[in-house]
């Protein structure tokens, strides 16, 4: 993808997410697109995905959706694209973006139906 079509998926992607800053902490939901640049560079290093615009838009929607408008344990969008965690002292990455693509290949319904937080309201 060339610099202006990646530009223009970030802009479609920062558009899924809430706009503002995480509730109790002070990430915000959305990121300058020379973060998310860096994210998808990791994301080609670590596993080799180039990016379509199309699936990532819809793998970006489902998963937003999938929260039904309750954001408290949705990653904002740059740990969405890729995380790094450290696992027994072992760097490890991890992507939501990745699995929800590999779902949608898959035809894996993407739906929360076990929302426990929503049950105890």
């Amino acid at each position: 993808m060339t610099d202006d079509e990646l530009t223009k998926l970030f802009e479609n992607m920062k558009q899924c997410f809430p706009k503002g800053i995480k509730y109790g902490t002070s990430n915000p939901w959305r990121d300058h697109t020379s973060i998310l640049k860096n994210r998808f560079y990791l994301l080609f290093k670590h596993f080799g995905y180039e990016p379509n615009e199309s699936e990532v838009l819809k793998a970006t929607r489902k998963y937003v959706e999938s929260f039904d408008g309750d954001y408290t344990y949705m990653r904002t969008l740059k740990y969405f694209i890729i995380k790094r965690a450290v696992v027994d002292g072992t760097t490890e990455y991890v992507s939501d973006l990745l699995t929800y693509i590999s779902m949608l290949d898959d035809n894996e319904d993407i739906v929360n139906n076990n929302n426990w937080v929503t049950n105890l309201k």
